[in-house]
């Protein structure tokens, strides 16, 4: 009889951290799972490790050579027994029950194709130094969200299988990276979704993971992903417009900007009139989204008179002393990554 889960987890190279996220899973109170691990040509300790663990559930598959994380993860679908498939990655943390409360939603919630948490944030060797992650409302929030981000958080994720290959829906392998983000594009634009209110992992950020990726590896998958949204959701746009929702996207440490404010408040003007014409979304909700991103690219680049005369002022209106102290706040949180980069090194 095949379980009703699939915890699926990737691993190339991972002996520093492996041992404390084998047993967060083999740990959960739920316990009818098997743990398939694709290993990806790993040449450290990992393998030695987790055969270490005497468990009947862990199912360990080679690759004949490393074929990276996207097509691990898309051979791991194909694989994978379980009705549902919970997303792992190698250096994180479960906590006991987060297999419990997710399958308990999806069992009742027939017509949801994925379920996500909360997570707590940590530095690899910073520990005392922790963030939890946004609180969502709803999916049209989330949905709104995917415009400039990535909002669901990867290893947080339990999802239907079923979903996945009645609608063909695997990961990108163009995409090197940001591979979570394509896929969220691809499922929860068409499907119902969930992200439960409570913290069930914990993840950790490090000098060599997928959180480190640097934002020029980052521009061509972002593109990508981009280009897929708008085109789904019938949103004309020209190249120099893609390039223009790229810097709003990663507006965070760039150090030259190609395109003006007017520029940008002109592109998202036109995403704004695009999305009034879909049901996908409501108004209410996007708005103020599209007013809270432009007025951080107006911190970003220093510069109170552009968001004054904006059309998003109307929607989220900031004095000039308000503006100076979010800037000042932000200048703080910029030194302290620095601080925290120079800790590390």
């Amino acid at each position: 009889m095949n379980p009703l889960i699939t915890v699926l987890m990737p691993v190339y190279n991972a002996e520093k951290h492996i041992e404390e996220t084998i047993k967060s899973i083999l740990n959960q109170t739920y316990k009818e799972f098997e743990l398939l691990l694709i290993d990806d040509g790993c040449t450290d300790n990992t393998i030695k490790i987790i055969k270490k663990n005497r468990d009947e559930r862990i199912k360990i598959i080679k690759n004949e050579k490393n074929i990276g994380l996207t097509k691990s993860l898309n051979k791991g679908i194909r694989l994978a027994k379980g009705k549902y498939i919970a997303r792992m990655d190698s250096d994180d943390i479960m906590f006991k029950n987060r297999l419990k409360k997710q399958i308990e939603v999806l069992e009742k919630e027939k017509e949801i194709a994925l379920v996500g948490s909360r997570a707590i944030f940590f530095y690899d060797d910073l520990k005392f130094i922790k963030k939890k992650s946004k609180k969502f409302k709803s999916q049209s929030e989330i949905r709104t969200e995917l415009l400039f981000s990535n909002p669901i958080i990867h290893p947080s994720v339990m999802i239907r299988k079923s979903v996945l290959l009645k609608n063909n829906i695997f990961y990108d392998e163009a995409l090197t990276n940001s591979q979570d983000h394509g896929l969220w594009v691809d499922l929860l634009l068409d499907n119902s979704f969930f992200i439960l209110n409570e913290t069930l992992i914990n993840y950790r950020i490090t000098a060599t993971g997928v959180t480190a990726i640097t934002k020029d590896k980052k521009k061509e998958p972002k593109k990508i992903i981009y280009s897929k949204l708008f085109k789904k959701l019938n949103i004309s746009f020209t190249d120099e417009e893609l390039g223009i929702h790229y810097e709003i996207d990663r507006m965070y440490g760039l150090k030259n900007y190609k395109y003006s404010l007017k520029e940008k408040e002109k592109w998202l003007s036109k995403l704004l009139i695009s999305l009034k014409k879909l049901n996908l979304i409501e108004p209410k909700i996007f708005k103020p989204i599209f007013a809270k991103k432009y007025l951080e690219v107006c911190l970003t680049q220093g510069c109170y008179e552009n968001y004054r005369s904006s059309i998003f002022f109307q929607e989220i209106k900031v004095t000039k002393f308000k503006f100076l102290l979010m800037s000042i706040y932000r200048d703080s949180l910029t030194f302290l990554k620095k601080l925290v980069k120079i800790l590390r090194s």
